[in-house]
């Protein structure tokens, strides 16, 4: 799924990781606009791509190589590129699982030692999880900015150092929802789908 959508969120005043997206053409000036980002650790990832593949952390002043990193990345596709958030490693990232605009249930995803990917591909690891009413209210609100109301959603959040909630991604193309954690879940969205094919019976 094409990551522009988070610059879209922000407009509606949905809180993002900050981001910069970075085109072939913005080779010669690649210092300058990662200094944007007021950090010396990085993550790139292609604009277009799914379960962490080809996302690297960077430290800027460490890999010598950063650059042929991220011009080799430039060469297949636009990239995004984000300051690394500690709390990646030190709580996780809570995923939402959004049916029919409600809160369904939650996980906590914790990457393995030495990694920085929560996802199982990199040997992540899942745990239940019970939200808040704030980051219920969070979820369902950033669901609630897509343009179309999706049948499901799950909206990945990693806090900040101020313990605020941005929007790592919001995943609508296939997302694993975690439904081996909520039982009752698969029974929602099947109720969800037979009360869209109702309304269409009655139009």
């Amino acid at each position: 799924m094409n990551k522009q959508y988070l610059f879209d969120l922000e407009k509606y005043n949905i809180p993002i990781i900050k981001s910069i997206r970075l085109s072939y053409s913005d080779i010669d000036k690649l210092e300058s606009l990662l200094d944007q980002l007021q950090t010396r650790t990085i993550v790139v990832k292609p604009i277009i791509s799914c379960d962490g593949q080809n996302t690297f952390k960077i430290k800027l002043d460490e890999d010598v190589n950063y650059r042929k990193i991220i011009i080799d990345l430039l060469s297949k596709q636009d990239i995004l590129v984000q300051p690394f958030m500690e709390s990646i490693i030190t709580n996780g990232e809570r995923s939402f699982i959004v049916i029919d605009g409600k809160l369904s249930h939650s996980v906590l995803k914790i990457a393995k030692a030495e990694e920085f990917r929560v996802q199982d591909e990199h040997g992540g690891y899942v745990f239940p999880y019970t939200a808040s009413d704030s980051e219920c209210q969070f979820a369902e609100n950033v669901v609630r900015k897509c343009m179309r109301k999706p049948l499901y959603a799950r909206v990945d959040v990693i806090h900040n150092d101020q313990n605020q909630m941005l929007v790592n991604e919001l995943e609508l193309i296939e997302p694993d929802l975690f439904f081996r954690f909520d039982q009752r879940s698969t029974n929602r969205l099947a109720q969800a789908i037979q009360n869209i094919l109702n309304s269409i019976k009655t139009n």
